[in-house]
């Protein structure tokens, strides 16, 4: 399991590319209102954003058109994701670079951008890190042998 130096279990995918708990919980103070994006999620966004899709196709199946009209939802997925950000007040995503995974990250989180209507911000240098999957890396290899 991903771990961060202290040894604790990362939340999610987001806490993997910034080494866990802990520096999560900063950048989520010093970033607030900005949706998390990082090479491996910004060139699989559709399955990431479907990983939910039976519930949120329950729950937008359930939206009639004068719920949708009256909330301000715009039709598909993409007007329900952005009516939700908005409700968040989210304003930007961050760009987490984590230099693994995706030559197409600035084109691909263009489209991201395109997509939630939110403009983009790069992340300081820092935030983004490999520790918690070299560490993984480095343990599981360790179980092969050499």
């Amino acid at each position: 399991m991903f771990r961060d130096a202290g040894g604790n279990l990362c939340h999610d995918c987001v806490g993997v590319n910034v080494a866990g708990g802990p520096r999560y919980n900063e950048m989520m103070k010093k970033y607030t209102g900005h949706l998390y994006v990082f090479p491996a999620m910004a060139s699989n966004y559709d399955d990431f954003m479907g990983a939910d899709q039976a519930d949120a196709l329950k729950t937008e199946e359930s939206l009639t058109d004068e719920i949708r009209e009256a909330l301000g939802i715009e039709p598909g997925r993409d007007g329900y994701m952005r009516w939700l950000l908005n409700q968040g007040d989210y304003k930007y995503i961050l760009k987490l670079d984590t230099g693994i995974g995706n030559e197409h990250f600035d084109e691909d989180l263009q489209k991201i951008s395109d997509r939630t209507r939110l403009k983009v911000k790069v992340a300081e240098e820092g935030w983004a890190t490999l520790h918690s999957t070299n560490c993984l890396y480095a343990e599981c290899k360790s179980m092969l042998g050499e």
